[in-house]
């Protein structure tokens, strides 16, 4: 099977004797329909039953409802989308998602923080941004808990403050002492906060 089209010799002029015969010319029209059930069925005698070409669209149709395949009208250039060399599942969606078994680099990110710098300041909801910086004279704070489904949040809390920063949760209680720029990471095991390193941020 060619996959180049064959174009029907029609000769110079009408009836001059030159162009295709009236087999040959069927032949080329024979040619030319098989590429094209080939392309879109995957063989030469029968069209995909699952995948057609739509206005604007190609529909996948592998059941009583259809996905289409289609850009929005008003692209403002052109766009390369690159599958990588690996099989799985594409998602597309807003749905929250959780990666397993992903590295993810991150270089001179920043996190959203939330400031603290006394009692006052307490307590520091379970819903608060990941980073939490804690500033100011020893004084204590409260991390309230978080719901069963937060299994795995995490709080990073660093200290650059005097004295002594105490965190009370469900857990137990967790301390920091400037001022040595101390650092702790929490975690949120369904049902308690655990301490998973404590750290100094100077090292």
């Amino acid at each position: 099977m060619t996959t180049t089209r064959q174009a029907i010799s029609v000769g110079g002029t009408a009836n001059d004797g030159t162009g295709d015969t009236l087999r040959s010319a069927g032949q080329k029209i024979n040619s030319n329909i098989e590429n094209i059930y080939y392309r879109l069925g995957g063989d030469s005698d029968n069209f995909s039953s699952q995948i057609s070409l739509v206005d604007s669209a190609v529909e996948f149709k592998p059941g009583a409802n259809a996905v289409y395949l289609s850009s929005i009208p008003t692209l403002t250039g052109d766009r390369d989308i690159q599958l990588p060399d690996a099989s799985g599942i594409i998602t597309l969606n807003s749905a929250t998602q959780t990666l397993v078994n992903k590295n993810i680099t991150m270089t001179r990110t920043i996190l959203d923080n939330t400031d603290v710098g006394s009692a006052s300041d307490s307590p520091i909801p379970a819903t608060t941004n990941p980073y939490i910086r804690a500033t100011g004279t020893g004084y204590q704070v409260t991390l309230q808990d978080g719901n069963a489904s937060d299994i795995g949040t995490m709080k990073v809390f660093t200290y650059t403050g005097t004295g002594i920063l105490q965190v009370t949760a469900t857990g137990g209680n967790f301390d920091l002492e400037g001022p040595n720029n101390r650092g702790m990471i929490l975690i949120w095991d369904g049902s308690q906060w655990i301490q998973l390193t404590q750290f100094d941020t100077d090292t």
